[in-house]
Formats: structure tokens, C-alpha cells, sequence
């Protein structure tokens, strides 16, 4: 298509809004006229960075599904700090076209909101461990049978407590 570009920005649409000066004594002071222009961004060519994002997020909830054990809060962190380490490399580096944009994009948010999926995820596996893992002597992988209801075997193959942070 024969368009103008600007960078990976499309010109769209342009427009003229004027404002007449106000009268004072007798005398008007100078019209002001704006020229607005709309550029509209590809979507196709950041569909790729928003995919990676969702599939980041999706393997961070992974750890929902780690066994319960001595050791399983630990091995449910760690998925969860890469996963928020990544995604801490993805909100410094914005893309080249809106790095001098003083505002919050699309993209920001998306990043910001998937960064706050994953702290979130932490906090979960925490009240999972706290809620159902009993840490008692000799028992190394002992699980609170006072809690059936969030602690026994859930839809998704994990205890109830993980399957509802998963589904929701």
C-alpha cells in the first residue's frame, strides 16, 4: 500500500482544530490552530514479544503443579524468580518506536500486568505451602489431612488450593 511512514508508525488520518483569540477592548488576539495527526502501529510486528509474555506467564504457573515436599517451596520460587526476572528485562527494554513515549503504552501495561501475574503466582505457591504442607518430624512430604477441602487432590492434577489459583 502506498502510505506514509514513519518508522513502523502508519499515517492514518490527520486533522485541523483552531481556536479564535479572545476579544479584548476592541481587539482580538491571534487564532491558534492545531495540526493533529493519528499514526497507528502494526500490531503483526509486536504479536510475537505479546506471545512470549503470555507463554512466560503460563510456564510461571507451572509451578502451581510441583509436588508438595520438604523442598517445595524452594523449587516453586525459583520457576517463579526467572519467570519475574524475565519479565523485569522486558518492562527496562521497550520497544525502539515508543522508548521516548512519556507514557504508558499497550505494551507497558501488558508488560506491567504479566510482571504482576507472576509476583502473584509467588504469593500463591506461598499460601499453598503455608495452607497445606505439614512440617512435622519424620515426615518429609506430609500433607494436612484437617484441610481436605483445599488440601486433598484437585481437578487439575494438584492439591484443590492450587487448582483454584490455576483456573482463576
Amino acid at each position: 500500500q502506498d502510505s506514509i511512514h514513519l518508522g513502523d508508525l502508519n499515517f492514518v488520518a490527520w486533522g485541523v482544530w483552531s481556536q479564535h483569540g479572545p476579544e479584548t477592548e476592541g481587539q482580538r488576539e491571534e487564532d491558534q490552530y492545531e495540526l493533529i495527526m493519528v499514526m497507528r502501529r502494526s500490531f503483526r510486528r509486536h504479536f510475537f514479544t505479546f506471545f512470549i509474555l503470555s507463554m512466560a506467564v503460563l510456564s510461571g504457573a507451572t509451578s502451581l503443579f510441583c509436588p508438595l515436599s520438604i523442598d517445595m517451596l524452594a523449587g516453586r520460587l525459583s520457576i517463579n524468580v526467572t519467570v519475574l526476572l524475565s519479565m523485569v528485562a522486558f518492562s527496562v527494554q521497550r520497544p525502539s518506536a515508543i522508548e521516548a513515549v512519556p507514557y504508558n503504552t499497550i505494551h507497558d501495561i501488558f508488560v506491567q500486568v504479566c510482571t504482576l501475574l507472576t509476583a502473584t503466582l509467588s504469593l500463591c505457591n506461598l499460601a499453598t505451602q503455608l495452607t497445606c504442607f505439614e512440617m512435622t518430624e519424620g515426615c518429609d512430604e506430609c500433607v494436612r489431612e484437617d484441610l481436605p477441602e483445599l488440601c486433598a487432590l484437585g481437578s487439575c492434577g494438584s492439591k484443590v488450593l492450587d487448582c483454584y489459583f490455576f483456573y482463576t
